[in-house]
Parts: C-alpha cells; sequence; structure tokens
C-alpha cells in the first residue's frame, strides 16, 4: 500500500483514500458578468464528453430586477443528466437549496423584483421571547454557504452523472439581470457522501414542497413514500405560524418497514429523529440566538415571539449521520408533538395528551404562563436524496 493511503486511513480521513487515476481529470468553468434575458432558459454549463462524472461544487451570484444588480433574484435552477433536453433531472429555487426558505421572499416568482435577501445576524436581544434576526451576514458550514449580502451563495453537494447523457446545467428567472457562476467537478470519480462510497448508478434526487398548510397534529412527507435503495442527504424547512407549537414536531423515519403506506400503521414502528424541530438542525428553544451554524445544520431565517407568531428556515446534512434504507423510505416533519414521546410510537396515531389538548396548550418561558390555540403552519421543504 502507498505511504499516503496509509496515513490516510492511520489518520482517521473518512473522506480521502480516492485512489488516483489519469482517468479522472478536472472539470471547470465560469461565467463572468454575462446578461440574461428575463423568461429565458440561460445555459451555465454542459458537458458530453462520452464519461461520467461528479460534480464537486458550484457557486452562484445572480443579479437582477429593476436595476441589472438588484440584489434578491432567486432564480430556478435546473440540472438535466439523465437525458439533456428533456424534463430536468432536478429543479430548484437557488435560495431553498442553499438552506435559505422562501419565509420572506415567497413563492410569488414574477414578484421577486421585491425580494429581501433573508440572510441574517445574531439575535437583536431584548425580550427573551422575542426571536427576531435585523440586518445580514455571511455564513457557511462544510457543504454549504452564503458568502455576500448580493449572492454567493456555494455548495458542494456531489452531482454524479452517466457518460450516456453528460450533464447540462441552467437557470431562468422573470427579469433581466446579470449572472455570475462557477463550477468544478471530476471525471470518473466515485461518489463518496461522506465516508461512504455509493454505487456507480446512484443518483441525486430532490423533493419538495412550497407553503403546504399543516393542520395541528398532521404530517408534512418531506420525502413521499419510496420504493427504492437510498441514502438521505440534506433537508431545508422553511415553516411559519401565528403559534409557535409548531416547532415541537418530531422529524420521524419510516425505514424497510414492509408494505405499509397512507393511514396505515406501518410493520415497524418510525424511527424519531429529532425530539422537536430546532432539535432536528441542532438548534435548542426555538433558536433563540438567532443564526446558527455547524459543520453540518445551520439556521438562517429566525422572526418572531413566543407563543407567536413565529417563523424560520433551517437545514440539515445527514453526512456524519448517514440515514440508509434498502427497501422503503418515508420521512415526515409534524406540526407539534406533546412531551412523553418515546420510541415506538405511532407516527400517524395523536398521542393521548395531544389529542385530549387540541383546543390549546401551555407555554413556559421566562416564567410566562401562556394560554395558545394550536394553529397551522406553512412549511415549504426540499430533501435531497441519493437513490438507486
Amino acid at each position: 500500500m502507498h505511504k499516503l493511503a496509509i496515513l490516510a486511513i492511520l489518520g482517521g480521513c473518512a473522506d480521502g483514500a480516492v485512489v488516483l487515476t489519469r482517468s479522472m481529470k478536472t472539470i471547470s468553468h465560469a461565467v463572468k458578468g454575462v446578461g440574461y434575458t428575463g423568461g429565458t432558459e440561460m445555459e451555465l454549463f454542459s458537458s458530453n464528453i462520452g464519461e461520467a462524472g461528479v460534480v464537486t461544487e458550484q457557486w452562484w451570484s445572480i443579479f437582477g430586477g429593476d436595476h441589472r444588480y438588484d440584489g434578491g433574484a432567486d432564480p430556478l435552477i435546473r440540472i438535466y443528466y439523465d437525458g439533456v433536453g428533456s424534463k430536468p433531472s432536478i429543479e430548484f429555487r437557488l435560495f431553498m437549496a442553499h438552506g435559505m426558505g422562501p419565509i420572506v421572499c415567497g413563492d410569488d416568482y414574477a414578484a421577486q423584483k421585491n425580494c429581501i435577501d433573508p440572510a441574517v445576524t445574531a439575535s437583536d436581544g431584548g425580550n427573551p421571547n422575542d426571536f427576531k434576526n435585523g440586518g445580514k451576514s455571511s455564513w457557511g458550514s462544510e457543504l454549504l454557504g452564503h458568502g455576500s449580502t448580493r449572492g454567493a451563495h456555494k455548495n458542494t453537494y456531489r452531482i454524479p452523472y452517466g457518460a450516456e447523457h453528460g450533464i447540462k446545467i441552467t437557470m431562468e428567472m422573470p427579469f433581466d439581470g446579470v449572472v455570475y457562476y462557477y463550477i468544478r467537478g471530476m471525471t470518473n470519480y466515485p461518489l463518496i457522501v461522506g465516508d461512504l462510497q455509493l454505487p456507480a448508478e446512484a443518483r441525486l434526487r430532490l423533493y419538495s414542497n412550497i407553503n403546504t398548510t399543516v393542520q395541528p397534529h398532521s404530517f408534512l412527507p418531506l420525502v413521499p413514500r419510496r420504493n427504492s435503495s437510498g441514502l438521505l442527504f440534506q433537508v431545508t424547512l422553511a415553516a411559519a405560524s401565528n403559534f409557535i407549537g409548531f416547532m415541537e414536531g418530531c422529524v420521524r423515519a419510516h425505514i424497510d418497514d414492509g408494505n405499509a403506506t397512507g393511514t396505515n400503521a406501518s410493520a415497524l414502528p418510525p424511527l424519531l429523529l429529532s425530539s422537536g424541530t430546532e432539535d432536528y438542525f441542532e438548534g435548542a428553544n426555538f433558536f433563540d440566538t438567532g443564526l446558527m451554524q455547524s459543520l453540518q445544520a445551520g439556521v438562517t431565517w429566525v422572526n418572531g415571539t413566543n407563543p407567536g407568531p413565529y417563523a424560520m428556515s433551517a437545514y440539515k446534512h445527514h453526512v456524519r449521520d448517514p440515514v440508509v434504507w434498502w427497501d422503503t423510505f418515508e420521512l415526515t416533519a409534524r406540526n407539534y408533538d406533546t412531551d412523553g414521546v418515546v420510541p415506538g410510537m405511532s407516527q400517524r396515531a395523536s398521542p393521548a395528551a395531544a389529542a385530549a389538548a387540541a383546543g390549546g396548550a401551555k407555554y413556559y418561558r421566562g416564567g410566562a404562563n401562556v394560554s395558545f390555540n394550536f394553529q397551522p403552519v406553512t412549511m415549504s421543504s426540499y430533501a435531497w436524496t441519493y437513490e438507486w
């Protein structure tokens, strides 16, 4: 064994140990200050050289609006790798793809000229029941970042594609603008996520909900029922409600649980991936410090009070804590779970305590005793998986 490979293993570099071969060649391309015409699909990058590859990094700064360099442009990005020219393999909005939900910008695509970039600083402080972020900041994690008040969205998501169709990446927005972009990748490169090497046929998939109303005690399917093998990669959740109680909802995964679906009881109990909403994103106390970042998770927007109204957006990557399935998979978020949830509790059956309190709940914070009725929550989500 080569000395460098031995050192990598002994040093615990789980992301390394890829044997470099001459067939692995660097891919790179940039777009600098190119004018964009609103309502058209602009090609950012394409490669169809008869070799498989993996995109390893992308970066965007997109401007546009009444002035060509206005901030807040949130274009649609389309990636074609299952057949260039047909339906895109993945289509996403730039903000949501980088953990920044449509709480501020909304989903009215044509109204983005008035959009406010939802970058945040730390909590403004003051009333301990207030959670508000004012101003703007740059931030980054191991896999994504936001580097400027006027753009610089970056991610290092691994996007594999096959030799037959290659890959094409485009963007579209409803008004004229200016585009800055770059991409990096490697041909004939293994697909490694964290310390797992995935099968060569694995492909990145995206499941989305935009401004979906979730009633109290009900569930949002972050990943609908899948009959495949796969790895959960990343989840972004943006939510807003008149009652902060939705932040007490747990994230659940149904993994290889037979043929149960819909409202049927699962053959196996769900795996609880969190003890609450902010807990899933590695925070606590309703993100009371505002902007929070770790290597694997972060909150990018918090605005509200306890018991409400309250809004947030956050992301979580499952890279160091793999969530894998072999036959079936389903992932949900919930609008409120009562205290006392334990492993084995049915995903779809409301706990008796919650049912008894369906008309309201008591929230305690800072010595306050506040009664409030449960309320619907508006949720948007992106969930990324690798499937094969």
